[in-house]
């Protein structure tokens, strides 16, 4: 082989390697990049998950202590009822156990 043929299989040898060393460079870079991505994507999804989250807790929370509360006036409203109607059979009550005593004791 010539001295010129040498010489270009050894240029070129050597931008090969320049383009190898670069390829492995700009590889590392781009993962390195990626990396970095993935890593800002997971804290930014983690972070609107958790509002999210606690904002669906919140309306939970409220749902229940509605509830709670209409639970509870229902509740009142039938104990209401239920001392009106107690009250209407008092006296009638009453009457009768007295009644009843008198009728014994005779």
């Amino acid at each position: 082989m010539s001295k010129e043929a040498l010489s270009k299989i050894r240029s070129a040898e050597t931008a090969a390697d320049n383009i190898r060393a670069n390829a492995r460079a700009k590889a590392q870079d781009m993962i390195s990049q990626a990396g970095k991505r993935g890593a800002e994507l997971c804290r930014t999804t983690e972070s609107s998950t958790s509002r999210e989250l606690l904002s669906m807790l919140s309306q939970i929370r409220k749902r229940s202590e509605d509830l709670i509360e209409k639970s509870r006036a229902e509740a009142q409203k039938e104990a209401r009822a239920m001392e009106i109607t107690a009250k209407l059979h008092m006296n009638m009550a009453v009457k009768l156990i007295v009644w009843g005593i008198v009728e014994k004791c005779q």
